[in-house]
C-alpha cells in the first residue's frame, strides 16, 4: 500500500494520512455488514459503525501513517469474518465465499500477526450460534495458523521455551491484568490520549482486578435476560481474544500501545451498542 502512495503522491504526508482515512472508513463499512448480518437491525448497525469509526482511541492509528498494518490488518479480518459467516447461509456460491474468507484470513496474516487469534473468533462464534455440529468449518484457519507459526520460528528461529521458561512470567501476567483494565478504561474514557504509555512496576493485582470482576460478574447477571445477550457476549469474547495478543503476556516492542486496540474495539463497540 505504500509503495502505491508514492506512485500517487510522492513524499507528501497528505496522500498517505488520505489513504489511511479511507481505509478507516472502509472498516467501518465492513462493520456495519457484519453487524447488520448479526442483528438485523438497521439502526443498531450504523450506530455500531459511526461510534467505532468516531471513537477517539483510534486516533494513533488512523493519524499515524505506519499504523496502517492495524488498519488493513483488520480491513481483511472484518471480511473474512464476513465472508465466512455469509457463507452459511447462501445457497449459490457458499464454496466461494467460504473460500474468499480463507483467503482473506491469509492476507490478514500477512498485514499482522497479532491477528493469529482469528480462527478461535470463528470457534466461538460457531459454539454460540451453532452449536457443535459445524466446528469442522475452523479447521482450514487453524492449518494456516499452524504452518505461518511454524514458518515463523523457522525463518526468525524464535525459541519458545526461552519464554516458558522465563522466571519472570508470573509477573508479567499480573502487569498484563493491569494492561487489560488499562484497555477498558481507555475505551470508557478516551482522555489523555497519547502515542506512548508506560505501566509501573507492579507486583500485585490491587482492588482494579477486584472491581472489575464484580462488575464483570453484575453485567452478566444482569444481562442474561437481555434480547441480544448472546451478541453481547460475542462482542466481548471478541474484545478479549483479540486483546490477549497484545497484553504482552509474550514481550512485545511497548508495553501499551492505544493503536492495539484497533481491532479489540469492534467487539467492545458491538457489546456496548447493544
Amino acid at each position: 500500500s505504500y509503495m502505491a502512495d508514492y506512485k500517487l503522491w510522492g513524499l507528501s504526508p497528505f496522500g498517505y494520512h488520505l489513504t489511511n482515512r479511507i481505509l478507516h472508513i472502509l472498516n467501518g463499512l465492513l462493520l456495519y455488514l457484519v453487524a447488520f448480518y448479526l442483528l438485523k437491525n438497521n439502526i443498531l448497525s450504523f450506530l455500531c459503525s459511526i461510534i467505532y469509526c468516531l471513537h477517539p482511541a483510534h486516533t494513533s492509528v488512523v493519524s499515524y501513517i505506519s499504523g496502517r498494518a492495524d488498519i488493513l490488518a483488520s480491513i481483511f479480518f472484518l471480511s473474512s469474518f464476513y465472508l465466512y459467516i455469509k457463507s452459511e447461509t447462501v445457497l449459490k456460491n457458499h464454496i466461494l465465499l467460504y473460500l474468499s474468507s480463507v483467503a482473506s484470513f491469509a492476507m490478514c496474516l500477512l498485514s499482522k500477526e497479532s491477528v493469529l487469534m482469528f480462527p478461535f473468533i470463528l470457534l466461538s462464534y460457531e459454539l454460540m450460534f451453532n452449536g457443535k455440529r459445524r466446528l469442522i468449518r475452523t479447521a482450514p484457519f487453524f492449518l494456516f495458523v499452524v504452518v505461518y507459526v511454524l514458518l515463523r520460528a523457522n525463518i526468525t528461529n524464535y525459541k519458545i521455551g526461552l519464554f516458558l521458561k522465563d522466571p519472570d512470567i508470573p509477573s508479567r501476567l499480573i502487569a498484563s491484568l493491569k494492561m487489560f483494565l488499562e484497555y477498558i478504561c481507555i475505551l470508557i474514557l478516551p482522555l489523555r490520549l497519547r502515542m506512548e504509555r508506560s505501566l509501573g512496576a507492579h507486583n500485585y493485582l490491587g482492588y482494579e482486578a477486584a472491581l472489575f470482576l464484580i462488575m464483570a460478574v453484575s453485567l452478566i447477571i444482569t444481562l442474561r435476560k437481555a434480547r441480544y445477550f448472546k451478541l453481547i457476549l460475542f462482542g466481548f469474547i471478541w474484545f478479549l481474544i483479540n486483546i490477549i495478543p497484545v497484553l504482552n503476556i509474550i514481550p512485545l516492542h511497548a508495553r501499551l500501545a492505544e493503536n492495539w486496540l484497533y481491532l479489540p474495539s469492534i467487539g467492545f463497540v458491538l457489546a456496548m451498542t447493544l
